[in-house]
């Protein structure tokens, strides 16, 4: 597991020892490319400088990375890609589309 990228109820699963909840697969995916998809724009590594156990103990608190390099339209969708309830966050469709969405705003391959 990869836990500068895991969704919080991934992290619970592993300290458990259990696995995780078939259902809970996608939501928890959608957390992860949230984290790459900041990770890609800001060029910048999540959770810069904190060990293991620290961002794990961020995580389970709450606490997420900046998005303040992002414009308040990303920051949100990302942001709403967080949510530590796994059913509050968009679709892996519905982010996908805000994603093209974005791009498109932005020129596509233009700019």
């Amino acid at each position: 597991m990869t836990v500068r990228y895991a969704a919080p109820e991934v992290i619970g699963a592993f300290q458990r020892g259990v696995a995780l909840d078939r259902a809970a697969f996608l939501p928890a995916d959608v957390y992860s490319a949230a984290v790459m998809l900041l990770e890609c724009l800001t060029r910048a590594v999540p959770w810069p400088n904190m060990d293991m156990q620290g961002i794990v103990s961020a995580v389970q608190a709450g606490s997420r990375p900046s998005t303040s390099a992002l414009s308040p339209d990303m920051g949100d969708l990302v942001h709403a890609s967080w949510q530590t309830d796994a059913g509050q966050r968009p679709s892996a469709g519905a982010l996908r589309q805000r994603c093209v969405m974005f791009f498109v705003a932005a020129g596509g391959l233009g700019q």
